[in-house]
């Protein structure tokens, strides 16, 4: 009887230690985790010099032809201005030039479409990481991207054709018409000074390519 008294009174003083030394371990994290909180900096906005930047870069890999050949190669520009420290507003360029893979009939004959877009847009752009030399942003760009197409046909050596204009005008037309189209893309960016006032830009998901790099110049 005796026995179990003490085992009780035992297992009474074990947890009521436990819980003494459980509420001071609380409080004294809770006291550093204040101090932490009333330590920690204000975190501030960098400061922005340069208002104006301006951009020019090359595709490098196109967003509207699959498969086919770079007539030329892909530019886009851009000038903005920014507002504030992480806020740009501005205006876009873009051209591209490229011919898609042939269409071929059932008598072999093969035709080729040759498409030209030419870009004019807005965009808004916002800094989400600015560190030392490198820059990390993103944003969305509106505009319309202007297209005009041509195109051209190869036939068989060996098929007789008299007329071959009254051939491809009798013939359903395989691409149907090229319309100039309204664009909203967004893209992120990222850009490293590697002079003074001089980037190292590179962009993905800007309209016209899916990967573009290219030089940035502010001031």
């Amino acid at each position: 009887m005796v026995e179990r008294i003490i085992d009780t009174r035992m297992r009474i003083l074990l947890a009521f230690l436990i819980c003494c030394v459980a509420s001071g371990l609380t409080t004294q994290l809770y006291a550093q985790d204040e101090r932490t909180i009333e330590e920690a900096p204000e975190r501030k906005v960098e400061p922005r010099k340069e208002r104006f930047a301006f951009m020019a870069t090359t595709g490098l890999v196109r967003s509207f032809v699959r498969n086919g050949t770079n007539d030329a190669p892909t530019i886009q520009a851009a000038a903005s201005y920014y507002l504030t420290p992480r806020l740009s507003l501005g205006m876009s360029f873009g051209r591209s030039e490229a011919t898609g893979e042939p269409f071929v009939d059932p008598n072999d004959v093969k035709s080729y479409l040759s498409t030209t877009i030419t870009h004019f847009g807005a965009r808004v752009t916002g800094s989400m990481v600015r560190t030392g030399p490198l820059e990390l942003y993103g944003g969305l760009q509106l505009g319309i991207n202007g297209a005009r197409s041509s195109q051209r046909h190869e036939f068989p050596s060996n098929m007789q054709v008299e007329n071959e204009a009254e051939y491809i005008a009798e013939r359903p037309d395989p691409f149907g018409e090229t319309r100039s189209q309204l664009s909203a893309t967004g893209f992120l960016g990222m850009t490293v000074e590697v002079l003074p006032h001089v980037h190292a830009v590179a962009e993905v998901g800007n309209n016209l390519s899916l990967l573009a790099a290219g030089v940035g110049v502010r001031f």
